[in-house]
Protein backbone atom coordinates (compact mmCIF):
# COMPACT_ATOMS: atom_id res chain seq x y z
CA UNK A 1 0.00 0.00 0.00
CA UNK A 2 1.79 3.11 -1.27
CA UNK A 3 -0.89 5.62 -0.27
CA UNK A 4 0.32 8.50 1.87
CA UNK A 5 -2.14 10.90 3.44
CA UNK A 6 -1.35 14.44 2.36
CA UNK A 7 -0.20 17.01 4.89
CA UNK A 8 -3.27 19.13 4.05
CA UNK A 9 -5.67 16.27 4.81
CA UNK A 10 -3.80 15.26 7.97
CA UNK A 11 -3.79 18.85 9.21
CA UNK A 12 -7.59 19.04 8.87
CA UNK A 13 -8.02 16.00 11.13
CA UNK A 14 -5.36 17.22 13.55
CA UNK A 15 -6.85 20.72 13.76
CA UNK A 16 -10.27 19.28 14.51
CA UNK A 17 -9.08 16.86 17.18
CA UNK A 18 -6.85 19.53 18.74
CA UNK A 19 -9.83 21.89 19.04
CA UNK A 20 -11.94 19.06 20.47
CA UNK A 21 -9.25 18.25 23.04
CA UNK A 22 -8.83 21.90 23.99
CA UNK A 23 -12.58 22.32 24.47
CA UNK A 24 -12.58 19.26 26.72
CA UNK A 25 -9.47 20.36 28.65
CA UNK A 26 -7.33 17.49 27.42
CA UNK A 27 -3.67 18.37 27.23
CA UNK A 28 -2.20 15.32 25.50
CA UNK A 29 -0.52 16.48 22.32
CA UNK A 30 -1.48 14.50 19.25
CA UNK A 31 1.32 12.36 17.84
CA UNK A 32 1.17 13.76 14.30
CA UNK A 33 3.60 11.28 12.76
CA UNK A 34 1.81 8.23 14.18
CA UNK A 35 -1.55 9.65 13.17
CA UNK A 36 -0.42 10.33 9.62
CA UNK A 37 1.16 6.87 9.38
CA UNK A 38 -2.05 5.24 10.70
CA UNK A 39 -4.25 7.04 8.16
CA UNK A 40 -1.89 6.14 5.29
CA UNK A 41 -1.44 2.50 6.37
CA UNK A 42 -5.20 1.99 6.76
CA UNK A 43 -6.32 3.74 3.59
CA UNK A 44 -7.15 0.44 1.87
CA UNK A 45 -9.31 -0.62 4.84
CA UNK A 46 -11.10 2.73 4.77
CA UNK A 47 -11.70 2.28 1.05
CA UNK A 48 -13.04 -1.25 1.60
CA UNK A 49 -15.45 0.09 4.24
CA UNK A 50 -16.51 3.11 2.18
CA UNK A 51 -19.59 1.36 0.77
CA UNK A 52 -20.74 0.17 4.21
CA UNK A 53 -23.40 2.34 5.82
CA UNK A 54 -24.72 2.35 9.36
CA UNK A 55 -28.19 1.38 8.14
CA UNK A 56 -26.87 -1.82 6.52
CA UNK A 57 -24.23 -2.72 9.11
CA UNK A 58 -26.13 -5.72 10.48
CA UNK A 59 -26.05 -7.40 7.07
CA UNK A 60 -22.25 -7.26 6.86
CA UNK A 61 -19.92 -10.18 7.53
CA UNK A 62 -17.66 -10.73 10.55
CA UNK A 63 -14.63 -9.52 8.62
CA UNK A 64 -16.24 -6.08 8.33
CA UNK A 65 -16.83 -6.04 12.08
CA UNK A 66 -13.21 -6.95 12.74
CA UNK A 67 -11.99 -4.18 10.45
CA UNK A 68 -14.17 -1.62 12.21
CA UNK A 69 -13.12 -2.76 15.70
CA UNK A 70 -9.43 -2.85 14.74
CA UNK A 71 -9.51 0.63 13.18
CA UNK A 72 -11.27 2.12 16.19
CA UNK A 73 -8.93 0.41 18.66
CA UNK A 74 -5.70 1.34 16.88
CA UNK A 75 -6.76 4.94 16.29
CA UNK A 76 -7.84 5.38 19.92
CA UNK A 77 -4.36 4.30 21.07
CA UNK A 78 -2.55 7.12 19.26
CA UNK A 79 -1.43 9.77 21.74
CA UNK A 80 -3.76 12.75 21.66
CA UNK A 81 -6.60 10.98 19.84
CA UNK A 82 -8.23 8.89 22.55
CA UNK A 83 -11.37 6.85 22.28
CA UNK A 84 -13.88 9.71 21.84
CA UNK A 85 -11.59 11.45 19.36
CA UNK A 86 -11.22 8.21 17.40
CA UNK A 87 -14.98 8.09 16.77
CA UNK A 88 -14.96 11.68 15.57
CA UNK A 89 -12.07 11.09 13.15
CA UNK A 90 -13.67 7.86 11.89
CA UNK A 91 -16.91 9.76 11.31
CA UNK A 92 -15.07 12.48 9.40
CA UNK A 93 -13.39 9.84 7.21
CA UNK A 94 -16.51 7.68 6.64
CA UNK A 95 -19.56 9.74 7.66
CA UNK A 96 -22.07 7.16 6.40
CA UNK A 97 -20.76 4.43 8.68
CA UNK A 98 -19.28 5.79 11.89
CA UNK A 99 -21.40 7.44 14.58
CA UNK A 100 -19.39 9.81 16.77
CA UNK A 101 -19.82 9.70 20.54
CA UNK A 102 -18.94 11.67 23.62
CA UNK A 103 -18.34 10.56 27.21
CA UNK A 104 -21.98 10.93 28.23
CA UNK A 105 -23.25 8.85 25.29
CA UNK A 106 -20.62 6.17 25.96
CA UNK A 107 -21.84 5.81 29.54
CA UNK A 108 -25.47 5.22 28.59
CA UNK A 109 -26.76 1.94 29.95
CA UNK A 110 -27.95 0.90 26.49
CA UNK A 111 -24.47 1.37 24.99
CA UNK A 112 -21.79 0.96 27.69
CA UNK A 113 -18.80 1.68 25.49
CA UNK A 114 -15.59 0.60 27.22
CA UNK A 115 -12.30 2.47 27.27
CA UNK A 116 -8.89 0.86 26.89
CA UNK A 117 -8.18 -2.51 25.26
CA UNK A 118 -11.87 -3.36 24.79
CA UNK A 119 -12.78 -0.08 23.11
CA UNK A 120 -12.71 -1.32 19.50
CA UNK A 121 -15.01 -4.26 20.16
CA UNK A 122 -17.38 -2.25 22.34
CA UNK A 123 -17.53 0.57 19.77
CA UNK A 124 -18.42 -1.96 17.06
CA UNK A 125 -21.09 -3.36 19.39
CA UNK A 126 -22.41 0.21 19.84
CA UNK A 127 -22.60 0.65 16.06
CA UNK A 128 -24.57 -2.60 15.76
CA UNK A 129 -26.93 -1.50 18.53
CA UNK A 130 -27.67 1.88 16.96
CA UNK A 131 -28.02 0.28 13.53
CA UNK A 132 -30.63 -2.11 14.89
CA UNK A 133 -32.33 0.54 17.03
CA UNK A 134 -32.65 3.19 14.34
CA UNK A 135 -33.15 1.02 11.25
CA UNK A 136 -36.97 1.17 11.55
CA UNK A 137 -36.89 4.95 11.01
CA UNK A 138 -34.35 4.90 8.16
CA UNK A 139 -36.95 4.91 5.38
CA UNK A 140 -38.74 7.88 6.96
CA UNK A 141 -35.43 9.74 7.26
CA UNK A 142 -34.35 8.83 3.71
CA UNK A 143 -37.63 10.00 2.15
CA UNK A 144 -37.93 13.30 4.03
CA UNK A 145 -35.66 16.04 2.72
CA UNK A 146 -36.48 18.38 5.60
CA UNK A 147 -35.41 15.80 8.18
CA UNK A 148 -32.27 14.90 6.19
CA UNK A 149 -31.09 18.47 5.74
CA UNK A 150 -32.12 20.14 8.99
CA UNK A 151 -32.07 23.80 9.93
CA UNK A 152 -29.13 24.80 7.72
CA UNK A 153 -30.36 22.82 4.72
CA UNK A 154 -27.20 20.71 4.64
CA UNK A 155 -27.41 17.05 3.66
CA UNK A 156 -26.29 14.78 6.48
CA UNK A 157 -25.67 11.08 6.76
CA UNK A 158 -27.96 8.79 8.72
CA UNK A 159 -25.00 8.18 11.07
CA UNK A 160 -24.87 11.93 11.79
CA UNK A 161 -28.63 12.01 12.39
CA UNK A 162 -28.19 9.20 14.96
CA UNK A 163 -25.38 11.20 16.57
CA UNK A 164 -27.59 14.28 16.84
CA UNK A 165 -30.44 12.26 18.34
CA UNK A 166 -28.10 10.65 20.90
CA UNK A 167 -26.57 14.01 21.76
CA UNK A 168 -29.92 15.70 22.30
CA UNK A 169 -31.29 12.77 24.32
CA UNK A 170 -28.25 12.61 26.61
CA UNK A 171 -27.70 16.37 26.92
CA UNK A 172 -31.35 17.55 26.99
CA UNK A 173 -30.91 19.56 30.20
CA UNK A 174 -27.86 21.31 28.77
CA UNK A 175 -29.71 22.11 25.55
CA UNK A 176 -32.72 23.46 27.45
CA UNK A 177 -30.46 25.90 29.30
CA UNK A 178 -28.96 27.33 26.10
Amino acid sequence: NDYKISDDEAILYVAFISQWNRANRKITELDYDKFKEFMSRNNQTFNELSKTKIESLLTENKETGSKIANLAQALSEIAGVGWVGATKILHMRLPNLFVPIDNAIAKQKAYQIKKGKKFGDSYFSFLCKVSERFNPVYEIWKNNLEIRTGFFNLEKSFAKAIDEYNFLKVHQQDVDSW
